[in-house]
């Protein structure tokens, strides 16, 4: 992997890694070249455009101490991610943790829907997921379990602006489609409201990055 630029005071890389198939690129925060311990990780799946907001939304959950500081890996937006294979690929090259439970997935806007079925197909492979400002129609009829004979649970979060009917009602309509599942816990959060789009996304993305690190904690302690 090269570096191709230092975005929010990180570094950012791209490139392949062995054993997972095309490119990928991978965002080192600035602690991570000082954690002796190794780092989570998130995956993220959002458009181009749209990373300098995650990317703020994370730092701002850390300085907070609400977030931890996570490397975030960047597979794009084509569908689920194998998060198996990803996470193995990645520890080989960082210094993360390469278990399920230190690892979580997160989705913004067209790439919010990638990241929930992510998480529905594989709830095995990740702490948790989360959702910010989605179209989840495309899921419905949900499907989910896991691989056959895992009993993981779907663990999301779902997060909207309060000005967002429609990202309000799809993701409504997915938390209904969601009740039949034996094991589940799905969180609703449509509070965020900022003076406009790009505010809210960032205050979305904090509050997406405070609940996955806090289901890591929860996920870990369970252990």
């Amino acid at each position: 992997m090269v570096t191709v630029g230092h975005p929010a005071g990180g570094e950012l890389r791209q490139g392949v890694l062995p054993g997972y198939p095309g490119q990928l690129r991978v965002w080192l925060p600035q602690q991570y070249p000082h954690h002796s311990h190794p780092l989570q990780a998130l995956v993220v799946q959002v458009d181009d455009g749209q990373l300098p907001d995650v990317l703020a939304g994370l730092i701002a959950g850390v300085a907070e101490g609400r977030a931890n500081p996570f490397v975030v890996v960047l597979p794009g937006c084509a569908g689920p991610v194998d998060g198996d294979r990803l996470r193995a690929a990645v520890a080989r090259s960082f210094h993360v943790e390469a278990g399920a439970r230190s690892w979580g997935v997160l989705g913004v806007g067209p790439g919010a829907a990638c990241a929930v079925g992510t998480e529905l197909a594989q709830p095995e492979s990740y702490a948790a997921g989360a959702g910010v400002s989605g179209a989840y129609d495309p899921l419905l009829p949900v499907r989910s379990g896991g691989r056959s004979g895992a009993q993981s649970t779907v663990r999301l979060l779902l997060a909207v602006a309060q000005r967002d009917s429609a990202g309000q009602a799809t993701a409504a309509r997915l938390r209904r489609a969601l009740a039949g599942l034996p094991q589940k816990q799905v969180r609703l959060s449509n509070s965020v409201r900022d003076v406009d789009d790009q505010q809210e996304r960032v205050r979305l993305c904090r509050l997406a990055v405070d609940y996955l690190t806090e289901q890591m904690a929860l996920s870990s302690r369970s252990a």
